[in-house]
């Protein structure tokens, strides 16, 4: 899927957060903006569920070259939060196909 195609069927969706962000509230868990966030915008832009979902997307981001990652800790216990994301570092460089 090239990019103009992953643009154009998420063109509703991006133009909603657009008109509705605040970036006074950007990061913080109760903006108001996160609400028109659809599933599939979602999915095409961050990496969201269970550890082993999650650990699915950075395999197969991986894979595809990608190997600086931007992971903010938007959670109150950031020990805990960052503890978490260690435990995803084995999925980094593992065949997504057997990553299940």
């Amino acid at each position: 899927m090239t990019r103009k195609q992953i643009v154009a069927d998420l063109d509703a969706d991006l133009d909603r957060l657009r008109n509705g962000y605040d970036y006074a509230q950007h990061g913080y868990l109760e903006a108001a903006h996160r609400e028109p966030l659809s599933d599939q915008l979602i999915d095409a832009v961050a990496l969201v569920g269970s550890e082993q979902r999650v650990g699915r997307q950075l395999a197969e981001l991986s894979q595809l070259g990608i190997q600086r990652f931007v992971i903010p800790v938007n959670v109150p216990d950031k020990m805990v939060g960052l503890e978490r994301m260690a435990g995803l570092l084995p999925w980094l460089g593992r065949d997504a196909a057997d990553a299940s």
